[in-house]
């Protein structure tokens, strides 16, 4: 738990380190290399190779059933590279190629990352998956350094693949991965249907995350996305501490009582809500930290950075609620949730489009993120009537507050 929390926090840190760097050298054409990455993690959501094949073999007793994976993996790339070249038909985007690629280097990586995964080696996964992050930012800086222009972007993206999918090779051969060449058609067409249900979900929550970026981008232009995009992805990088104590605490959820389950979670509500509160209450400094941070000026940056800290302060109650349900079993209400929420965004986008702006869009992403701390409250009223108390008194009170600060915003 503690090496893993360290490397996690490493990973973060490359990017922290990085993004100054590059928003002081690239200035408004950062917003291209915010860009790129988007476009990438949308289609690496596609790509959910990791923990089936994880799954897959374990079962296979430590073996990896070559066939087994790689012809539903052949079948469904077969399937999704006419789709990238329908979608580029309509919404032209340059360095396609490299995207294609980029897809499909992910996608044997994610094999490889699976494989080691279930070998008990998690650690070095993330060791690796750390050491990826720093070739890439480190390419991207010395690129922006020689070239000024992004137009080649794609390749350094495709060089940091490549390099990664070499590391995690070589460490494959190291490690004398077992495989096993039997053909076993019930477990290919499970592992496919796995893949396709798995990756549809990764879509899903890889749009509610991403869908303002995207808009940013279409609304106002790369350079709007370069002063957004910096306080979006710093913010959310700044939840790893949040998100690796939620990872370490799921396990332990699940192999517990349902009554000791309940404390646990009490437990981790009542600081999260006072962190919150903190957050809330300091938020007004941020458009001046990441005037400092970023070298942005402060009248380019907004308020964008009070209200998504907001926002996404409020999302910390969702995904916990989301692995405590998980524990109980209860996956359904998760993907009617996101399923709701992803309805919110299209009925929005779709009826404001025309009024949406810099800071309407993130105004968009505070009302989706507000809906999730009611996934808690419904966690409250199925498990304890004590815990549905403390929740409401504090999400009344958080609310109260947020909209307190919002109302000055607008």
């Amino acid at each position: 738990m503690i090496k893993l929390f360290f490397i996690n926090v490493m990973s973060v840190l490359v990017a922290l380190i990085f993004t100054p760097l590059l928003t002081r050298e690239l200035h408004e054409d950062y917003g291209k290399i915010a860009l790129f990455l988007l476009v990438t993690n949308l289609v690496m959501s596609l790509d959910s190779n990791r923990v089936i094949t994880t799954s897959v073999f374990i079962k296979n007793n430590c073996k990896l059933p070559l066939f087994n994976v790689a012809i539903p993996q052949l079948i469904y790339f077969s399937i999704l590279i006419p789709l990238f070249f329908l979608v580029e038909y309509f919404y032209s985007f340059d360095g396609f190629y490299c995207v294609v690629v980029i897809f499909l280097l992910s996608m044997f990586s994610s094999v490889l990352y699976g494989t080691i995964d279930g070998m008990k080696k998690v650690v070095l996964s993330a060791v690796i998956k750390m050491f990826f992050w720093f070739v890439l930012f480190s390419l991207l800086y010395i690129y922006s350094l020689k070239f000024k222009v992004m137009d080649y972007i794609g390749f350094v993206f495709v060089l940091a693949f490549f390099v990664q999918f070499f590391v995690l090779v070589v460490t494959i051969f190291f490690i004398k991965l077992k495989v096993d060449l039997q053909f076993n058609s019930n477990q290919a067409k499970s592992y496919f249907y796995n893949l396709i249900k798995v990756s549809i979900f990764n879509l899903i929550t890889i749009v509610l995350s991403a869908f303002d970026r995207l808009l940013i981008n279409y609304k106002v232009g790369s350079e709007g996305l370069a002063y957004y995009s910096v306080q979006s992805e710093t913010i959310l990088k700044a939840g790893i501490l949040y998100r690796t104590i939620t990872s370490y605490l799921y396990p332990r959820l699940i192999e517990s009582e349902s009554s000791f389950r309940v404390r646990i979670y009490n437990f981790y509500f009542l600081p999260v809500s006072v962190f919150i509160v903190l957050i809330f209450l300091f938020s007004n400094y941020l458009p001046f930290l990441f005037e400092f941070y970023s070298g942005f000026d402060k009248t380019h940056l907004g308020n964008v950075a009070i209200i998504l800290s907001m926002a996404f302060a409020f999302s910390w109650y969702g995904f916990a609620a989301v692995n405590l349900l998980n524990s109980f079993g209860d996956f359904s209400f998760q993907i009617r949730f996101y399923l709701l929420q992803l309805l919110i965004v299209v009925t929005a986008v779709s009826v404001f489009y025309d009024l949406l702006d810099f800071h309407k869009i993130a105004l968009l992403v505070f009302m989706i993120k507000f809906t999730e701390p009611f996934m808690y409250v419904y966690i409250s009223f199925k498990l304890s009537l004590k815990l549905q108390l403390i929740s409401v008194l504090n999400l009344c009170f958080q609310i109260v507050l947020a909209s307190y600060l919002l109302l000055g915003l607008i």
